[in-house]
C-alpha cells in the first residue's frame, strides 16, 4: 500500500520529529526566564546611561560655571586658601563622574554581549518552532483523513448490518403491524369513552352551575317576597305571567290539534268545543281537589293529624307552600299517572275524549296543577252564560262577533298580579312624566308638598291634572276630597323632605289599584306595601335605601306598557322590565351601595326596625318642641309631622332671624352642621336618616333644651 505522508517519509520518522520539536520547545521555556531579565536589566542600564550623560553634561556646565567664579574671585582678590579648597573640590567631582562613566560603559558591555547571545538563541528557538509547527499541521491533516476514511468505513458496515436486520424482521413487522392496529383500536375506544364521561361530566357541572344560579336566584327573591306576595319572583318559571303565556299556547296549539281528533267523532263543532272544555274542567277539578288534600297532609305532618283546620304561624304556612312549589314538577308526574288511570277505568265520555287526544291532556294537566300550588292560586274566571254581555277585556269572540255570549270557547284566566322591581339610572324627577296617563282622561294629585306640587306640574305638559287637595300644611278631611270619576291614577308623596310632611296611607276611598307613589324618604318600601296596594311607587336612592345614582321603582305587572307613546326607551317600564333593568349600562356602584345597606338593614332589625329607630329619634326632637312653649315652632300639624325630617321655626310661627342666626352658629361649633332648613322654606331642619343614631339625635335634642333655657325671655 503507497504512503501518503509527506516526502516519502515513514510514519516512524514523523514521530521522531515530534519529540524532537518537543525537546525544543522545553527548551525555549527554559532559556526565556534567563533573556527576560537580561532584557529588562538592558534597558535599565540604557536608562542608568543616559542619566550618566545628563550628569556629565552637567558637570562640564559645572566646570564653566567654577571657571567663571575662579575668574571672579581672582578679580575681587579672592584668597589662595579659598581657591584650593574649590580647585580640590572640583577634582573630587570630577574624578568621581569618571569613576561612574567608566563602570557604567563596562556594565553596559557586558549586558549588550549577553543581550546578544539571548537574541540569537532565541532567533533559532522560533525559526525551529515555526519548522515543528509546520510539521505538526502535516501531521494533523494526515490524521483528520484517515479519520474519515474510518467513519466511511464504519458507515458502510452500519449500512450492511442495518439491511441485514431490516431483512431479517420484515416479517416480523408485518405481524406487529396487525398488534398495533388493534391496539389503536382499543385505545380509540377508550378514548371515546374518556370523551363520553367528561361530556358528561361537562353536563352535569352545567346542571349543577343552572341549578345553583337558580337557588341562589330563589334565595334572593324568597328575601324579597317573604311576607309579601305583591312581589312577583323572577326566578320562577311558573309564575301567573308565565302560565298565562303557557295558557295561551295550549289552546293555540294542542287545542287545535284536538279539536281535529274529537270533530271526527262528534262531526259538530259546538259539542266538539263542549267536550274540549269539560276535559279541561275535569283536569282543572282533580287538581284543585289533590292540592287541597297534599297540602292538608303537609299540616297534618308538621302539626298533628287533630289539628284540624287550625291554622299554622305564618311563616310555617309560607315555608310548605314554598316547598310545594318546588316539588310541584315531580310530584305532577305521579298525579298525572293517577289521573290517567282513572280515566282508563272511568267509562264516561269526558274519559273517552281525553284519552285519545293525549297531548292536550297532558299540557293541560301539567298547567293546571302548577295553577293550584301557586300562592295565591291561579284560576278560571267564573264562566259566563248564555245570554250574557261579552266582556271584550276578557274574551274574544270565536267565529261570529256579537254584544252577548251564545257558548263559551275558551275560559278566562285569572291571574293574581304581581310586581316588578327594576332600577333606572336616573334621578326620580325623570320618572314623573312615565306615568300611567291615558289620553283623554285625567289624572288626580295629591299635593302634600314641594315634590309632589313639581310633579303636578310636569303631569300638565302631557294632560289634564285634578288637585285633589292643594299644596298645604295639613289635611282636610278625605270625605272632603273631590277625586275624578275617570281618573288614570291618583298620585301622592308620602314624605316631603321639604316642608317635612308626611301623609299615612289612604282609606278605601281612593282606588289603591291606580296609585303611583313617590316614596322617596320612607323608611322602606315593605311596609308600604302593607299598608296600601298600589299601582306604581318610585324613590330615589339617595335617602334610605343608597347612595345617589339610581332609581327603584316598583310597578305591577298589568300596569307595564302603558307609559305614554313619548317616553324615551331609557325610561320605559317594558323595555327595562324586558331587559331586567340592563337595557343600558347599569349604575353598577351605586346598586352595590344598595345592597350593602340593605344587608345592614336586615342586620339591624330590618325595615320594622328603621321604622322603629326612626319613631324613637324623632320623638326626641318633637318632644322638646312640644314642651318648650312656643319657643320652638313646627309648621306640619302633629299627625302630619315626618320621621325622617324634624322642621321647626325659633321664637315664633314666622321664625326670628337673629335667634335662628345664632342657633345655627352655636350649633355648628358644636359640631352639628346643615341643620339649615331648604332654602325655599328657610327656619331649622334636621335630617334623621337611619344613619343618624338615636344617641346622635340625644345631642341635638340637649343642644335644644339648653338653647331654649338660655334664650327664651
Amino acid at each position: 500500500m503507497a504512503s501518503n505522508t509527506p516526502d516519502g517519509a515513514s510514519g516512524e520518522g514523523h514521530v521522531h520529529n515530534y519529540q524532537a520539536l518537543k525537546k525544543i520547545l522545553r527548551l525555549a521555556e527554559e532559556i526565556y526566564p534567563l533573556v527576560e531579565p537580561g532584557r529588562k536589566e538592558l534597558e535599565y542600564m540604557i536608562e542608568e546611561q543616559s542619566k550618566c550623560t545628563t550628569l556629565i553634561k552637567e558637570l562640564q556646565n559645572g566646570k564653566e560655571t567654577l571657571k567663571e567664579k575662579l575668574k571672579d574671585l581672582e578679580l575681587v582678590s579672592v584668597s589662595k586658601e579659598e581657591h584650593t579648597q574649590l580647585k580640590s573640590k572640583y577634582q573630587q567631582l570630577a574624578s568621581e563622574a569618571k569613576r561612574q562613566i567608566t563602570k557604567q560603559k563596562q556594565r553596559l558591555i557586558y549586558l549588550g554581549n549577553l543581550s546578544t547571545g539571548a537574541e540569537q538563541q532565541v532567533e533559532l528557538l522560533q525559526q525551529e518552532v515555526s519548522e515543528a509547527m509546520s510539521r505538526e499541521e502535516q501531521l494533523h491533516r494526515l490524521l483528520e483523513q484517515k479519520e474519515e476514511e474510518l467513519v466511511k468505513a464504519k458507515r458502510v458496515t452500519e449500512e450492511i448490518r442495518l439491511n441485514g436486520i431490516n431483512i431479517t424482521n420484515t416479517s416480523w413487522n408485518k405481524r406487529r403491524g396487525f398488534d398495533d392496529l388493534a391496539e389503536a383500536t382499543n385505545r380509540e375506544a377508550e378514548l371515546n369513552m374518556q370523551v363520553t364521561k367528561l361530556r358528561k361530566r361537562l353536563t352535569d357541572v352545567e346542571n349543577e352551575l343552572n341549578e345553583t344560579k337558580t337557588r341562589l336566584s330563589r334565595t334572593m327573591g324568597d328575601k324579597l317576597t317573604d311576607n309579601n306576595p305583591a312581589i312577583t319572583d323572577l326566578s320562577d318559571k311558573n309564575r301567573p305571567v308565565k302560565l298565562a303565556e303557557r295558557y295561551s299556547e295550549l289552546y293555540d296549539n294542542e287545542w287545535t290539534d284536538s279539536f281535529e281528533i274529537i270533530h271526527k267523532v262528534y262531526r259538530d263543532e259546538r259539542n266538539t268545543v263542549a267536550q274540549l272544555l269539560k276535559i279541561l274542567m275535569d283536569v282543572a277539578e282533580f287538581c284543585r281537589t289533590e292540592s287541597q288534600k297534599q297540602f292538608k297532609k303537609m299540616r297534618a305532618a308538621i302539626a298533628g293529624e287533630n289539628t284540624g283546620d287550625t291554622p299554622l304561624p305564618k311563616p310555617v304556612e309560607k315555608q310548605l307552600r314554598d316547598c310545594r312549589k318546588v316539588m310541584a314538577e315531580k310530584a305532577g308526574y305521579t298525579l298525572y299517572e293517577m289521573y290517567e288511570a282513572k280515566l282508563r277505568q272511568s267509562t264516561s265520555s269526558v274519559a273517552r275524549e281525553a284519552l285519545i287526544v293525549p297531548g292536550y291532556l297532558k299540557e293541560a294537566f301539567t298547567l293546571c296543577w302548577q295553577m293550584c300550588v301557586q300562592d295565591p292560586p291561579v284560576v278560571f274566571d267564573e264562566p259566563p252564560k248564555h245570554g250574557d254581555t261579552l266582556k271584550s277585556e276578557l274574551y274574544k269572540s270565536y267565529t261570529r262577533g256579537g254584544a252577548c255570549v251564545d257558548f263559551l270557547v275558551w275560559p278566562a284566566l285569572y291571574q293574581p298580579l304581581g310586581n316588578h322591581c327594576l332600577v333606572f339610572q336616573v334621578d326620580k324627577s325623570g320618572l314623573r312624566n312615565q306615568t300611567l296617563l291615558k289620553p283623554s282622561q285625567t289624572a288626580d294629585y295629591i299635593v302634600t308638598g314641594t315634590w309632589s306640587a313639581n310633579a303636578a306640574t310636569e303631569a300638565q305638559k302631557y294632560g289634564k291634572v285634578n288637585y285633589v287637595l292643594p299644596k298645604t300644611k295639613t289635611y282636610t278631611n278625605q270625605s272632603e276630597w273631590k277625586l275624578s270619576t275617570d281618573a288614570s291614577y291618583v298620585y301622592y308623596c308620602d314624605s316631603e323632605t321639604i316642608h317635612a310632611s308626611r301623609k299615612k296611607a289612604f282609606a278605601n276611598s281612593v282606588d289603591p289599584d291606580e296609585t303611583p307613589h313617590d316614596a322617596a324618604s320612607h323608611q322602606g318600601l315593605r311596609c308600604l306595601l302593607k299598608e296600601i296596594s298600589f299601582g306604581l311607587i318610585f324613590a330615589g336612592a339617595q335617602k334610605n335605601i343608597g347612595c345617589a345614582g339610581c332609581t327603584v321603582v316598583i310597578i305591577r305587572e298589568d300596569l307595564i306598557g302603558q307609559a305614554l307613546p313619548s317616553t324615551p326607551s331609557v325610561f320605559c317600564y317594558t323595555t327595562q322590565s324586558a331587559n331586567n333593568s340592563l337595557f343600558n349600562t347599569p349604575p353598577t356602584y351605586s346598586i352595590y351601595i344598595m345592597g350593602l345597606v340593605s344587608s345592614w338593614k336586615l342586620e339591624h332589625g330590618g325595615v320594622e326596625g328603621m321604622e322603629e329607630n326612626s319613631r324613637k329619634k324623632s320623638d326626641l326632637i318633637y318632644d322638646v318642641m312640644d314642651n318648650s312653649s312656643g319657643f320652638f315652632v313646627g309648621p306640619i300639624n302633629k299627625n302630619c309631622r315626618s320621621r325622617t325630617n324634624v322642621t321647626f321655626r325659633i321664637g315664633s310661627r314666622e321664625g326670628c332671624d337673629v335667634l335662628e342666626k345664632k342657633f345655627l352658629d352655636m350649633a355648628s361649633k358644636c359640631g352639628m352642621k346643615e341643620l339649615k332648613g331648604h332654602r325655599s322654606v328657610g327656619g331649622i331642619r334636621a335630617s334623621l336618616y337611619n344613619a343618624v343614631t338615636a344617641e346622635e339625635t340625644k345631642v341635638l335634642a340637649d343642644f335644644m333644651k339648653d338653647f331654649f333655657e338660655t334664650h327664651r325671655n
